[in-house]
């Protein structure tokens, strides 16, 4: 048993976590390099859906009540005659007065009361004591034709709309893998580098080029703010990724603004109401974009909420959403916070494809072991059913930063031993297992998944190493076992160092660059 004190640079936060599993990866979103600062944008850019309440049509009114032997009126909502003249004994009664169909709301077209509305029972002309026969008194008068505007509404009910918004969210796919690489026009197991300040390799051809969104509590230094007009540093990096033919992929990381597990930021009105604005800005630049890209919601929030939730139950967690322009709907609670976040990017810039983040140490079974299964009903259930995909990551920093432990850059949590995974499966901890807590996260979450901000450090049989030299083993075995990963239901890994002193592309030796090479020749597919 341990007390994990957690630490990010340029967000100071505390946040003590009981763990029992040596070498457990945190998985904390990292600084970029020194930018992050930021913050969030005070600004309109919500949209609105409209439940738009137009009038089904109104019903047709079937006949009017025909005396046995007079002409019905016309009934209203259509065309409806109101019966031929009958004749008769007695005076008939007509039918009850027939509704045609209350007034249905739907769609924004003002229709006809949807199907044939029927005009009432069949009056019938008397009890038929003279002569003529009996007189009918009045056939049923047709509603109108079908109502445009949601369903058709039957003649005689009422036809409601039920709260969609104007743009039909589609479901997220459902054939894994292949799926959402259809999406982002890849057929194979992608691999992505990151972030947007760091070196490409010199060779190579990547998949994927990820960036951090940072907000701050100055609004000022906000993302939003770094170039002008706002939020244009997100449509440089898209432009940049795209022209070295890379889909670009955006970490929204701006709830650690006043610490990162400070999750009680969720719930102040000022901050999310600026946080809403930036996501449509960013909504907004991806429109114009007009490409497949990349979201990925806030890294390590839903692993500290997981953890914060009241029996982990995300109805339980409150956050302001309604004060979204695009959200009045949805709750105030984890789960409107998730789906309201994928709903401003499944409207403005459907070519987008969004995803939550798991936490390894978010949730531990009895046996206290890490439990993938937990961590994914509880992401299945913030997201609805709307979620791409699901981000994770196997580890922040080199492996060897966690032995060494220099201060300089936070890698002082836990022991010094089992950060360096055991590549033959034999003694933990080790990759297999690994692998399989990711395969039972994705399979409780329901999309397939990403390994993201992956460690770059090269393999070492010393453990330690020096600052940007760290050792690390996990470029050197995914790239080996890429159909490993697949199988537990990958579509993708991201490489990059999560803090400042970590191995780079620049510092690697070339490990990255030559793997990359190698892969694009005979990619694995999906």
């Amino acid at each position: 048993m341990y007390e994990r004190l957690f630490a990010r640079q340029g967000h100071s936060f505390r946040t003590l976590l009981t763990l029992t599993v040596v070498g457990l990866a945190h998985v904390g979103c990292s600084d970029d390099g020194g930018s992050t600062t930021g913050g969030t944008r005070t600004g309109s850019g919500g949209r609105t859906d409209h439940d738009a309440a137009a009038t089904g049509g109104a019903g047709g009114g079937g006949a009017a009540t025909g005396s046995g032997g007079t002409t019905g009126t016309t009934g209203s909502g259509g065309s409806a005659t109101g019966g031929a003249t009958g004749t008769g004994g007695t005076t008939g009664t007509g039918g009850t007065t027939g509704t045609g169909g209350t007034t249905g709301t739907g769609g924004s077209t003002t229709g006809s009361g949807g199907g044939a509305g029927k005009g009432g029972t069949t009056g019938t002309g008397g009890s038929t004591t003279g002569t003529g026969g009996a007189g009918t008194g009045g056939s049923g008068g047709s509603g109108g034709s079908a109502g445009k505007g949601a369903s058709a509404g039957t003649g005689g009910g009422t036809s409601k709309d039920g709260g969609t918004p104007d743009v039909v969210i589609p479901p997220p796919s459902t054939d894994g893998g292949a799926g959402i690489g259809g999406k982002l026009g890849r057929n194979h197991f992608m691999i992505g580098l990151g972030p947007h300040e760091s070196a490409y390799p010199a060779n190579g051809q990547l998949d994927i080029r990820y960036t951090y969104l940072v907000g701050n509590a100055d609004p000022g230094s906000s993302w939003t703010k770094w170039n002008s007009p706002d939020g244009e540093f997100a449509a440089i990096a898209a432009r940049t990724a795209d022209q070295r033919g890379a889909v670009p992929m955006f970490d929204m990381y701006e709830f650690a603004a006043d610490g990162d597990g400070n999750f009680a930021i969720v719930n102040d009105a000022t901050f999310m109401q600026r946080y809403w604005a930036d996501l449509q800005i960013l909504a907004d630049k991806l429109k114009a974009f007009n490409k497949p890209a990349i979201v990925h919601i806030e890294p390590d929030f839903w692993g500290y909420a997981q953890a914060n939730a009241t029996g982990g139950d995300p109805t339980k967690f409150a956050a302001k959403v309604k004060i979204a322009p695009t959200c009045s709907d949805l709750a105030d609670d984890l789960t409107g916070l998730a789906r309201c976040a994928i709903r401003i990017f499944r409207t403005t810039s459907p070519k987008a494809v969004v995803g939550l983040h798991a936490s390894q140490w978010a949730a531990f079974d009895a046996k206290g072991k890490p439990d993938g299964a937990a961590v994914g009903r509880f992401l299945a259930q913030v997201a609805g059913g709307q979620a791409d995909y699901v981000a994770t990551d196997p580890l922040d920093r080199d492996a060897g930063c966690f032995e060494a432990k220099p201060a300089e850059f936070d890698c002082g949590r836990g022991d010094s031993t089992g950060w360096y995974w055991d590549e033959t499966n034999t003694t933990s901890p080790n990759f297999k297992d690994y692998l399989a807590w990711s395969k039972a996260m994705r399979d409780a979450a329901g999309v397939p998944m990403m390994w993201w901000q992956t460690p770059l450090g090269v393999p070492s049989s010393s453990p330690g190493g020096t600052a940007n030299k760290y050792r690390d083993n996990r470029v050197r075995y995914l790239f080996s076992h890429v159909r490993e990963f697949i199988e537990a239901g990958g579509f993708a890994a991201c490489f990059g160092a999560g803090a400042k002193g970590q191995t780079t592309v620049s510092t690697d030796g070339g490990q990255f660059e030559q793997a990359l090479v190698k892969y694009n020749s005979s990619p694995e597919f999906l």
